[in-house]
């Protein structure tokens, strides 16, 4: 399954900007897209931590 970190919990698209192996610029949208996606579930940092019990991150890595 798939999980992206997201402002709240809940369901979004990660429109594709390609299918290539490598490929990038990809963006996270709440409603439907066309072309490429991928539906993904969605869940804050915080929820993952407090409410499902990760433990606190001590690094993170953003591609922006």
């Amino acid at each position: 399954m798939n999980l992206a970190l997201a402002r709240e919990t809940g369901f979004a698209f990660l429109q594709l900007s390609d299918t290539k192996p490598g490929a990038a610029l990809h963006q996270l949208r709440k409603t439907e897209v066309t072309g490429p996606k991928q539906g993904v579930c969605t869940t804050s940092l915080d929820d993952l931590v407090f409410k499902y019990g990760l433990p606190v991150p001590q690094h993170l890595k953003i591609d922006v």
